[in-house]
């Protein structure tokens, strides 16, 4: 009986250690082919990337050929008061011809130079609105226009209204103030060389320190374009 029982032991032990060795050895070759079956997948992978590419560039190459890329213009001001100003950007090419249109008509023509930059150093702008647009020309081919700017050429100052207080006016006992009035909605007020806000309306109010005396006052409106309007006051203060 002792014997037989050692006999089933060795068996057992047998068993379990074969089992464990295939266990091992399968293991082994499932990451064997998992890692060089991996670098096989990702060298065909390349392989194909690589041929496809090479069809990319040159149907791109080809298709380059067949328009000419659209120029980009620098930003401008929003609105001007100086007749003439210059306009400026970047193009692709060396040597290309740049159409400035300004409200839809043909004004100008220049040549990008060696650095890719065009620039137009006189274009004269007509009253009010003014939208500019570029585009491109090679040989015979044309780029699409480039985004258009709108500038506005505004040569009119400001409206300016001081409703308090009025001039010469005496103040007593408040050493101090308020400035009411009306200009237009986009423009800026100074007060003494104070910014004061200005509503959607355009109305603005500012209250002012006043010194003993006489106090002058001085109110300047400036508008998006570069114009300005100034109101003059003189305020007595007697404490």
């Amino acid at each position: 009986m002792e014997y037989r029982s050692r006999l089933k032991t060795k068996v057992k032990n047998a068993v379990y250690k074969n089992t464990f060795t295939s266990i091992v050895v399968i293991a082994i070759i499932f990451l064997v082919l998992i890692f060089f079956g991996l670098q096989l997948l990702v060298k065909f992978s390349l392989l194909i990337g690589r041929i496809k590419g090479v069809g990319d560039i040159e149907q791109t190459t080809s298709s380059q050929s067949d328009f000419v890329l659209v120029p980009i213009l620098n930003p401008l001001f929003e609105a001007t008061n100086t007749a003439t100003i210059e306009v400026s950007g970047l193009a692709t090419s060396t040597g290309q011809t740049i159409e400035l249109f300004l409200n839809n008509d043909l004004k100008s023509t220049t040549i990008v130079d060696s650095k890719s930059q065009f620039i137009f150093s006189s274009v004269r702008l007509e009253s009010g609105e003014n939208k500019i647009k570029v585009r491109a020309k090679i040989n015979d081919k044309e780029s699409q226009f480039s985004n258009e700017t709108v500038i506005v050429y505004d040569i009119t100052p400001p409206a300016l209204e001081i409703k308090e207080p009025a001039d010469g006016q005496t103040i007593k006992k408040s050493a101090q103030v308020k400035i009411i009035g009306k200009t237009e909605a986009d423009a800026q007020i100074l007060i003494n060389d104070f910014l004061s806000i200005v509503d959607n309306n355009g109305g603005f109010s500012y209250t002012l320190p006043l010194k003993e005396g006489e106090n002058n006052i001085k109110v300047v409106a400036l508008d998006r374009a570069g114009n300005q309007t100034t109101n003059q006051l003189k305020i007595i203060f007697e404490p």
